[in-house]
């Protein structure tokens, strides 16, 4: 088996981090599967005893520049692992300003996937920080209990409203119950209720939308209608929405060229209510809407989104991309220089340069000329005076100074 894997692209890079974040909010343990076309991350619970499954799938063109794979044999071209999310996550933050990243398959003391980050340097030396992750490798017997759920038969089909919003009433009620019921119609009303014997608490979602999911656009691909106000409902595990909640709160759209994966992870999510359990299902519809509200990077022109964005310079900068037009240093808000509108360094700061205008010929002629022209002012004044009749009695500085302004206009 062999497995070898690059990215360049910071944007591509950054994604995949917070892929593998929300993994690792949710689980400390998942099985991840690896083939030709794609990767998922698995995690095969039973329902009935209170486990929770979860199927992450993202393509690998959208995500890698260089991905070679050589599974078990030529008819099973696959590899499933066992994989601690968290020590993957923790490797991942690591290479966020990376200039690549290599992942690969690799037998040492055990089986790892081992993590070389390129990271950049001021030098001609390369710097590369490497992280060995101990996994375990599934054998091809138990596969079979990890491929893709069936979408289970459901009542009622909702958007859910913003995950903040629904974090923050969530958080408030697990403080007075440790069950809450959902409910939601074909209206695009959803509720979410606690009833206890010391209180009662709902709080109302209108106008969510229902997604389409039968061929023919309908809510189900049973022929059977159902009410549009009559609600369906279903009771789970307060602490256990909590934590799908809190999980999606790092997780962002994904940039236009990502909106082909049939990634399981987005920001909006539907949830399939049926009257015997809950299942949550991520979509990536509505990507290409948010992709719209943010603006584009100065330099890449990818889509900037709030988790990586410096706003400065009157532009919108990835992180990795705020660097010195020079030397390419990675900057920040404190240690950067503007200058036209781009960011430098302290070191290569563009210095203004001043010019000293020395007494040159023509500079001389033209101070001579203004200081006779000044004299003649002086000489017509004091003629107008005399002519006006003024009194002097007293030969008082001024007057010597124009006797002398006179003087030196008839040498001139």
């Amino acid at each position: 088996m062999k497995f070898r894997a690059k990215i360049i692209d910071v944007g591509c890079l950054n994604h995949f981090t917070r892929v593998v974040n929300t993994v690792s909010r949710l689980t400390k343990a998942c099985v991840l599967r690896l083939t030709c076309d794609h990767l998922y991350f698995v995690l095969s619970g039973r329902v009935a005893t209170g486990g929770v499954s979860m199927w992450c799938e993202l393509s690998q063109g959208n995500f890698f520049d260089e991905f070679q794979l050589e599974g078990v044999s030529a008819d099973a071209n696959e590899i499933f692992l066992e994989v601690a999310p968290e020590n993957l996550s923790r490797a991942l933050k690591t290479a966020q300003n990376a200039k690549s990243v290599k992942i690969k398959l690799t037998k040492k003391s055990c089986p790892c996937l081992t993590l070389a980050a390129e990271l950049p340097s001021l030098s001609s030396v390369s710097r590369v920080v490497t992280h060995d992750i101990p996994v375990d490798v599934i054998p091809r017997r138990l596969w079979h209990d990890f491929r893709e759920p069936q979408m289970p038969d459901f009542d009622v089909s909702i958007y859910l409203p913003p995950l903040k919003t629904m974090k923050s009433v969530v958080d408030r009620m697990k403080n007075l119950s440790n069950y809450l019921v959902l409910e939601a119609n074909l209206n695009g009303e959803m509720n979410l209720k606690i009833d206890t014997d010391l209180v009662s608490v709902t709080t109302h979602f209108k106008e969510l939308g229902n997604p389409p999911w039968g061929d023919d656009g309908s809510q189900s691909s049973s022929p059977t209608h159902r009410d549009p106000d009559l609600m369906a409902e279903a009771r789970v595990d307060i602490r256990k929405l909590q934590q799908f909640l809190t999980g999606q709160q790092r997780v962002r759209p994904p940039a236009p060229s990502h909106t082909r994966a049939r990634a399981l992870l987005a920001v909006r999510a539907r949830a399939l209510f049926t009257s015997e359990a809950l299942g949550l299902l991520f979509t990536s519809e509505g990507l290409k809407t948010a992709a719209r509200m943010n603006a584009p990077c100065a330099r890449c022109g990818k889509t900037v989104y709030p988790t990586e964005k410096i706003s400065c310079l009157d532009k919108n900068w990835h992180k990795g991309c705020f660097h010195c037009e020079v030397c390419k240093m990675t900057l920040n808000m404190k240690n950067y220089k503007g200058y036209d509108k781009k960011p430098y360094c302290n070191t290569h700061y563009p210095k203004t340069s001043f010019t000293i205008v020395t007494d040159t010929p023509e500079n001389l002629r033209l101070k001579q000329q203004s200081e006779l022209q000044s004299q003649v002012r002086y000489k017509r004044d004091f003629e107008e005076s005399k002519g006006r009749g003024f009194s002097i009695v007293t030969d008082t500085p001024e007057l010597q100074r124009l006797r002398r302004t006179q003087e030196h206009i008839s040498n001139v």
